[in-house]
């Protein structure tokens, strides 16, 4: 979508002068996952020519996902069939696959739209694992309610009415901005305690 005010700018330059070459840097993992009724090889390498998928590369994505010991698993692996909407998978299991997905083409910018709001708290903190042992090696931006989802991200932008209320990393926000540290408090009462715990 064309901003019809401001400029999206990567680097200096606006993104909209090759926004097919910007577009091919992305990756996105949306809040509702679709999983086609076909096996994990193709669900991975989702819409690539069965002859040009590489076995390499799914395996090297499902672990980034935290997938491959639950495929390694299964009997039949890569060519174990998912069910229709991936009826033979947990919500996490179907995230993961997303994830496993927006890996594959190895993207340097990854999108999380809401990508665990739908989660139980253990299903949510093995996605943020996951995301967190991506860290350092994509840039990756996560839209998110739930607060726990960001609490490790280098920077948060907190957002009220659409508008930038703060920007600063999760401890920051904690102590200057008062919206915000009300917020926390109520995920961190919603939350078990043993979801902060370090490993």
């Amino acid at each position: 979508l064309m901003p019809k005010i401001g400029r999206v700018m990567i680097d200096e330059n606006n993104a909209f002068d090759n926004i097919v070459g910007w577009q091919k840097h992305i990756g996105f993992v949306p809040q509702q996952v679709f999983v086609m009724d076909d096996n994990i090889r193709r669900n991975v390498a989702f819409a690539v020519e069965d002859e040009l998928i590489d076995d390499k590369r799914i395996s090297a994505v499902l672990e980034m996902a935290q997938l491959d010991t639950f495929v390694n698993d299964l009997p039949q692996g890569l060519d174990t069939i998912l069910g229709e909407h991936g009826t033979r998978l947990s919500g996490g299991q179907r995230q993961r696959i997303a994830i496993a997905r927006a890996l594959y083409r190895d993207p340097g910018v990854l999108v999380f739209d809401e990508a665990t709001s739908a989660l139980d708290n253990v299903t949510e903190l093995g996605i943020t694992d996951a995301l967190e042992n991506l860290s350092g090696e994509k840039t990756i931006l996560i839209v998110a309610h739930r607060l726990s989802t960001v609490r490790k991200c280098d920077k948060i932008v907190f957002m009220k009415e659409g508008r930038v209320e703060a920007i600063g990393t999760y401890q920051e926000l904690l102590s200057t901005n008062n919206e915000f540290g009300a917020l926390a408090k109520l995920g961190d009462v919603a939350t078990p305690k043993t979801r902060y715990q370090s490993k």
